[in-house]
């Protein structure tokens, strides 16, 4: 999957995150602003997070949204795996 198509992707999951009851909208534009999607086929996804903090408030917080929101826009369940990217720091935040 091309990086634009990526990216198109991923603004499609914050926007269903953001739809579920007890979703901050605010939370998620800080969160997953810091985050960049670099990978999907079929059930997988994998996002970098430009430090470790952000990586580890994700997997606590928020994986199984992501999870949930990749299931209901494609009907498949999906393995989430976030690495850290100390690059992405130096990156623009993605949009959320």
């Amino acid at each position: 999957m091309n990086s634009e198509k990526l990216e198109q992707v991923w603004l499609e999951v914050c926007d269903q995150v953001k739809s579920y009851n007890n979703i901050d909208p605010s939370q998620i534009n800080a969160f997953f602003s810091r985050l960049h999607p670099q990978a999907m086929s079929e059930g997988f996804l994998m996002i970098t997070a430009d430090n470790d903090f952000i990586k580890t408030w994700i997997e606590r917080h928020y994986v199984e949204f992501i999870k949930r929101a990749l299931n209901d826009l494609y009907h498949i369940p999906f393995t989430v795996i976030i690495e850290v990217d100390i690059t992405a720091a130096e990156q623009p935040p993605a949009p959320a």
